[in-house]
This record gives C-alpha cells, structure tokens and sequence, in this order.
C-alpha cells in the first residue's frame, strides 16, 4: 500500500464504520495491504453504511476479538486512542461486550475439540495437538474454526478409510451387512468394528446399533388363542411373515416360555403364573424370584435378569427386582406396589393406557421378544434383554427410570456408550457428533444427565420425532438453560466447596492449580486476614469432593476446572460471578464459625 494512504488509513476514525476494513487491517501489516482490496473493504461500507458503535458490534459478533482490542490501543496514530476521539454512550458496553463473546467463544471451541478428540480416539487416532487453539479464539474465531477444521478433514479421511476397510470385510449375504451399515451411517465405527471382529453373543462391548431390534409383529386385530395356535406344528400360517416368529420353536428358552404362556393364557392361576414367571425369568438369564402372589384379580411376583454391564444405572434394573403384574387389560397394578412396574397381560393391550410408573407388556409384545432376530440362530440372553427394555423404557419415559434421588449414573468405564445406550432404550437415535457433544455438555454428573436430557426429550415428544439432530443441541446451550443447570448442579454443594470451586473460577479457570495455594487465595474475596483459610475451606478433601460431582479434575498431582460443560459453569460468563459466589460462600463459613465458637 502506498505509504501515504496506509498513514491515513491508520489514523482514520471513521475506519470503525467499516467493519470489514478494520477486520482486514487487525491481521494484515498496512505496509502489505493492496490498495484495490482497501478501496472494495471501504465501497462495501459505503453501500451498507453503519454507525461507529454498529460497525464495533458487529466486529464482535463476527468473532474479529483482536480488531477490537485495537479500538482501545493507545498510540493509534495522532487520533490518539480510537473510541476517545470517538467519545460516545455506546463505548461503554464494549468492553464487557467483547469479554462475554470470548467467553461464549471459548466454550463453543473447547466443546467442538473435545468432540473432536472423541472421534480420534474412538478410531485409535491421535488427537492432533490443539493447544493453539485457546490462543487463535481469543484473537479471532475464525482462526480457531481453520484449526478445528483441519483436524476434521483429518478425522474425515481417517474413518472414510476404515469405514470402507470395514465393508470390505463383509461377505455376500452377510447377515451383519444391516447392523454394521447402520453403524457406519451414524458414525459408530467401533460398534461396526466390533460385529465383524466378535463373538454374537459376548456382551462386554459393542453399541445399541450392534443388538438388533426386535421384529414388529403382524397380528393385531387377532385373538390370543389365535396367535398362539400358528405356533402348533403344521400350522398354516395367515402371513408369510409369521415364519420367522414361528421359529421360536427352535430355541429351547423361547419353546418354554411359550409352552407356559398357552397355559397361563388358557387358565390363569398361581401355578400358571408361577410357572410363566419362571419360564420368562430364564430365558432373560435371571435368578429365581419370589413366590408368586394372588391377589386383587391377579398375579404378582417379581423379575429380574435385565441389568446388563453397558446400561446406566435405571430404576428399572434395580438388583432387587421389579414387580411383574400379570392380569388382564381391565385389572390394574395395585396401588401399593412399588414402580417402575412391567404389566403382563395374556392377550392383546393395543388399547391399554397403563398407570403412570408402569409399561404393559402384551401377548404380542412378548412374542416379538421371542422371534429371532437372524432367521438361523437365536437370540443371545444379553440381546433379549435389551429388547424387553426397549419395549419398557419408552413407555416408562425418563423421569419414571431415572434415580431422582441420586440422579442418572452413566457407566463410568464407558459413560459415552452408556449414554447411548439410554437414548436407545428410550427410543431415540443419535448420531456419534450428537453423543459426543452431550457427553461432553453433561460432563458424567448425575444430575446434569436427566436435566439435559428432559427438555430435549420433550421437545422431540411435542413434534413428533424420534432423532436428536445437532441443531436440537442448541436449547440446553442458551444463557436461561445454562443458569438452570448451574443452580440444579451448586445446588447439593456445601459451602466449602462452594467456596473453592468459586475461587478456582474466578482465579484458574482454565490452568491447574494447587488445592492449598488456592485456599490462600480467599483473602482476594474477602476473607478477613486473621482466619486460616486452610482450616476454614480443608483444600484438599473439598477439591476432591468437586471431583466426585464432576466440576474439578485431577491434573497430576493438581486440580483443574473440568474440560466439560459441567466445568464451563463454574467459569465466569452469562451473568454468572464465581469470585462474588465464593465470597458469599466463605461469609456462610465465617457464620458457622462464629455460631461454633459461641457455643
């Protein structure tokens, strides 16, 4: 540029009304600057000419967080510091403007390598080193994304390789070509890993898209007596379809449960019921129950066998059972039964509207459970259980299977594939970006799992859809859903740790820290002098109580905030003071100690 022009360029006040120029000039020398791209930066502000506070937000809504540094860098040139020359009302919000969009920024980037990091270690890749990616948001958000674009191309070509390894492996006909494609599709690379690389029936690995779903069953419209005759050998079959049902027979487990179900179905009694309970606790690889109970017009006991390694912790699989209640469609649960409750009724409950807390299972229901899913081979034990729960939870919903006194635990060696686990027995798909982001946006809390997960629910129930896409995403992520969330997950927290993760908030929000040196820190809030923050906060076991609820990690021998959303909450942002939260905790402390004194 010529050097006369780039003086006044430098100097110009009203560059501010040209948000695409001062863009420009905060990451090109003026000297290397091309007079025709400065002339088009200046004509495109002319044709859609903005105000000087305008032209400012604007620069931060785009992410240009270096171009407004520049507006209050002393030694602009003789114009001296930009928005003194351009004195104003508006000047006033900039700087918490521009604080809050690096913020949000660094959020958004934290969360997008985090889900990155997901992938490449989900494909044994190494993650690529992002640590510069801190330092690009804080300068321009656009800088960042070029980072985390690179490393996406990256992954891309990474698991388009394996994806089609992956096929290749696939023989004609193979029976695993519809479960493995379905995991290829949502990105589940390991899960179709796993089909081709184990045994069917182990069931120490593997994602929901490795168990295939039940068969839907063709019979509605028919008595139970008629369903049940099609099983008799030679029967002639109403639908080419009902083959494969039929072939139940074969599996020694099914065979049993439909020997006892004609039974029960034909003449309900204790002895049917038991026998029934019996059959069906055996073939999902159960313990033997309670005695069965006859009582208000029908059959009660209780089941277990459904718990499986992978799931997250649900009431619904709680080691002491559940109560299974057989009767027909006009005979309820008892009310003093304790739910979630699983409804047998011997015939056909299409209709049937359960009590809350409790998930009908019917005649064809069940017999769907006992089809194979493969015409040639049975279905393994932890197989079937996930399909009886597939059955159950949707009708149960979230809240009715989640521990809301301890909240949803996720299984902590695989808690981003319990986590899909839950959405499918919930009926629900998701992709591999949506899992890892809310893997990611509910750090493991028990807490945060269900509070996430509601809202989001209820939203796909009210349209009718049973997919979380990504943009779905963006509710929990709102300044209002964020304070929530932050409420619900302090909540439980006494005032140490109150104290503690305050300060560490407030003083370390993103580096590590020593437990004790940030102890000492409490005097910056307001701690009188003459108490021992040590004794006062017990460093050490309050940060590893912030462990246990997922808002600190360890690092070495260190703590820091965790890399989660869990652990954005703590940091500062969308109204939210940790230094003013800490103060306010060690003041309750300094309460209780005075009271302890007095006594």
């Amino acid at each position: 540029m010529d050097e006369t022009l780039a003086g006044i360029i430098g100097r110009w006040p009203g560059r501010w009304r040209h948000p695409l120029l001062v863009a420009e000039l905060a990451r090109t020398p003026l000297a290397a600057l091309d007079d025709r791209r400065v002339a088009e930066f200046v004509l495109a502000g002319l044709a859609a000419p903005v105000t000087e506070a305008e032209g400012v937000r604007r620069l931060i809504e785009d992410g240009e967080f270096a171009a407004v540094d520049a507006f209050f860098a002393p030694g602009a040139g003789d114009a001296g510091e930009p928005w003194r020359s351009l004195a104003g009302e508006w000047t006033r919000d900039i700087p918490g403007l521009l604080e809050d969009a690096r913020k949000t920024a660094r959020a958004v980037i934290a969360r997008e390598a985090a889900v990155l990091r997901e992938r490449a270690e989900r494909i044994g890749l190494v993650p690529a080193d992002l640590s510069d990616l801190e330092t690009a948001a804080e300068h321009r958000l656009a800088e960042a994304r070029q980072i985390l674009a690179a490393e996406e191309r990256r992954l891309r070509d990474a698991e388009d390789a394996l994806a089609a390894e992956l096929r290749g492996r696939l023989g004609p006909q193979d029976p695993r070509t519809e479960a493995v494609e379905a995991c290829l599709a949502a990105g589940e690379l390991p899960a179709a890993r796993w089909l081709l690389e184990n045994d069917r029936d182990d069931a120490g690995a593997g994602g929901p898209r490795t168990v295939r779903r039940a068969p839907r069953w063709p019979w509605y419209g028919h008595t139970a007596a008629e369903a049940l005759s099609w099983y008799d050998d030679g029967a002639q079959l109403p639908f080419p379809q009902l083959a494969r049902f039929v072939g139940a027979r074969r599996d020694p487990g099914a065979a049993a449960v439909l020997d006892r179900l004609r039974v029960l179905a034909a003449h309900p009694d204790v002895a049917a019921a038991d026998a029934f309970a019996t059959a069906l606790s055996g073939f999902l690889g159960g313990n033997p129950r309670s005695a069965v109970d006859e009582r208000d017009g029908g059959f009660v006991t209780t089941i277990d066998g459904l718990d499986d390694t992978r799931l997250p912790r649900l009431s619904l699989l709680r080691e002491s059972g559940v109560p299974l209640w057989m009767a027909g469609a006009d005979v309820p649960p008892p009310a003093d039964l304790t739910p979630p409750i699983i409804w047998f009724v011997p015939d056909n409950a299409e209709e049937l509207t359960a009590p809350a807390g409790t998930a009908v299972l019917d005649i064809p229901g069940l017999l769907c459970l006992l089809a194979p899913t493969d015409d040639d081979l049975p279905t393994s034990i932890p197989d079937r259980r996930v399909n009886l729960l597939r059955a159950l939870v949707p009708q149960l919903g979230l809240e009715a299977v989640t521990d809301t006194a301890g909240g949803l635990e996720l299984n902590d060696a695989r808690p981003r594939e319990s986590l899909a686990w839950l959405l499918d027995l919930l009926g629900i798909g998701a992709d591999a970006v949506v899992l890892d982001t809310l893997t990611y946006e509910t750090g493991r809390h028990p807490l945060a799992v269900p509070a996430v997960l509601t809202p989001l629910l209820r939203s796909l129930r009210d349209r009718g859809a049973y997919e979380l896409a990504t943009a779905d995403l963006e509710a929990i992520r709102t300044p209002e859903a964020r304070a929530r969330l932050r409420a619900l997950l302090l909540a439980p927290l006494d005032a140490a740790q109150r104290a503690l993760l305050g300060l560490a908030g407030a003083l370390f929000p993103s580096d590590p820290f020593d437990a004790v040196e940030l102890a000492s820190c409490a005097h910056l809030v307001g701690l009188p002098e003459e108490t021992a923050p040590e004794q006062l906060l017990q460093p050490t076991a309050t940060a590893d109580a912030l462990v246990t609820t997922h808002f600190l990690e360890h690092n070495g021998d260190q703590y820091r905030i965790a890399r989660s959303g869990v652990g954005d909450l703590a940091r500062a942002g969308a109204g939210w003071d940790p230094a003013e939260f800490a103060a306010e905790a060690l003041e309750r402390l300094q309460y209780g100690l005075g009271d302890a004194h007095d006594v």
